[in-house]
């Protein structure tokens, strides 16, 4: 039999719709994505302002694009299957489509989008991460048999293993051992006039206390160059990652762009966080930055 060719229009939507989806959300069942679910669509900007342009195959594309619960879900914690809810479901206008790891609370969901991009994309060797007491943790030593003790953190040996059941198991072991201290620590320092999509907002509390850590989900701009964006955050305790509103504004869920002293959100206010990006994400996204 011939091979038969698509149409011009079929061509274009084929692609288009791998584009839209591109297999990179790989907690879902294969046809779980629906595009009309995802943060871009149902999220739309406020007048005057229009979404940055980002790179194709970047981080915040990759974003842009997160599947989200159908409208209305409320945020639920770990275990989800529990069906046990927040406290306060005020606080977000959209919940990820995202299951929940044991210990993802605030800054181990960061570090869960920043994983599970760079597993997307073939770049699963480029994921490492410190915890707390310094120790590097990197998932190539992992899948290689490197394993470490849940209760000292002391390293051990295990079988090589690849799988996607063991990466969840590594970011599971980075969550227990790493905090909003290690990645104010540990990342890339960002200037407020550099912070992009995909960056952290991260605030270390006392000696002993738990601070508080989100994310640059999107940001847009008008025609006088006013920047706005959009947070998401985890939670104590674990619960599922969310678009948070920005009460009191007109513009709500979009926040003016950080650019220094305190950041009031739904359930922090922080008062001098730190900015920070995970450095082996695409630096594509860099050459995108804002100004």
């Amino acid at each position: 039999m011939k091979a038969r060719k698509l149409c011009p229009a079929l061509l274009i939507l084929f692609l288009l719709v791998g584009h839209l989806h591109g297999g990179e959300y790989l907690w879902l069942d294969s046809d779980a994505y629906a595009p009309e679910d995802f943060l871009e669509k149902r999220i739309p900007v406020p007048p005057g302002f229009e979404r940055l342009d980002v790179p194709p195959g970047s981080l915040a594309e990759w974003l842009r694009k997160l599947p989200l619960r159908p409208d209305g879900s409320p945020v639920r914690l770990y275990p989800v299957e529990k069906g046990v809810l927040k406290g306060n479901q005020e606080a977000h206008v959209a919940v990820v489509d995202l299951d929940v790891l044991k210990d993802q609370e605030c800054a181990d969901s960061l570090i869960r989008l920043w994983a599970e991009f760079l597993w997307a994309f073939g770049r699963a060797d480029e994921i490492c991460f410190r915890f707390v007491r310094g120790d590097r943790c990197c998932w190539k030593d992992w899948r290689e048999g490197e394993r470490f003790n849940p209760w000292t953190a002391a390293r051990i040996q295990g079988p090589p293993d690849a799988s996607r059941r063991q990466f969840q198991k590594y970011l599971e072991t980075v969550m227990a051992f790493a905090n909003t201290t290690s990645l104010k620590r540990d990342l890339e320092p960002v200037d407020s006039g550099q912070l992009f999509i995909g960056d952290g907002i991260i605030e270390p509390g006392p000696s002993g206390y738990p601070g508080h850590a989100v994310m640059v989900l999107d940001m847009a701009r008008d025609r006088e160059g006013h920047l706005i964006m959009l947070l998401g955050q985890g939670y104590m305790p674990s619960q599922e990652f969310h678009v948070l509103k920005n009460p009191g504004s007109d513009i709500s869920p979009w926040y003016p762009i950080y650019t220094g002293g305190a950041l009031q959100t739904p359930e922090w206010r922080f008062v001098h966080p730190a900015l920070r990006r995970y450095g082996p994400i695409n630096a594509s996204d860099k050459a995108a930055s804002p100004r």
